[in-house]
């Protein structure tokens, strides 16, 4: 029974903090019903946070197919991001931009598109995007995530966040980091292995 699987999923992903054994049971729900929305989101979600990009990206193309919401098409979006493909990242951004009506929605999709132009060098759109989110004033967890890309992005402005990034951890705000490896990960060596602790933090 899907449902069961799912329900049985969702506890070792929430409660279990088991994401192997909940990824086992979301994948086999989704296969019994491939066209059931919560269940394919439940596990866009859980994949996305365990950092497989690949299903995540399955599941929200799934997703798009029954349901193109703002929501599904930034998630997409993130994940094709993570799997290095930053054109189609910004293609699926704008349409999540124009159905959007909330701002933690927008300003996660200003984020990650940030991101996509830092991805394409296009460093000139992409470092004050960063700053107009943060001027936003946007929920902690998004506030970390980009104070951590502006470390990434503006390493010679880097002085003016240390101290807000470090009142943010110290308060235990903590993000999932993927948007940052997302950008690093076909950087060089040195790079890509700064980005990644960024990303840990």
């Amino acid at each position: 029974n899907p449902q069961i699987l799912c329900l049985a999923g969702e506890a070792d992903w929430f409660y279990n903090k088991d994401s192997e054994a909940a990824m086992t049971k979301l994948h086999k729900a989704c296969s019994l019903d491939p066209h059931d929305f919560n269940v394919l989101r439940l596990a866009a979600h859980a994949a996305m946070k365990s950092g497989d990009s690949a299903s995540a990206a399955y599941y929200c193309r799934k997703m798009l197919k029954i349901l193109p919401s703002a929501e599904v098409h930034a998630n997409y979006a993130l994940a094709l991001l993570m799997e290095g493909k930053p054109e189609g990242a910004l293609r699926h951004l704008s349409k999540a931009a124009r159905s959007s009506h909330s701002d933690p929605m927008s300003l996660a999709i200003q984020t990650n598109r940030a991101a996509a132009l830092w991805v394409l060098n296009k460093l000139s759109d992409a470092v004050p995007l960063m700053r107009t989110v943060l001027n936003a004033a946007p929920p902690p967890d998004i506030e970390l995530e980009v104070l951590a890309m502006l470390q990434l992005a503006a390493p010679t402005a880097a002085e003016q966040s240390d101290q807000r990034l470090r009142q943010l951890i110290e308060r235990g705000v903590r993000s999932d980091g993927n948007t940052i490896r997302s950008m690093v990960r076909s950087k060089p060596r040195s790079e890509r292995d700064g980005g990644y602790r960024l990303a840990d933090i």
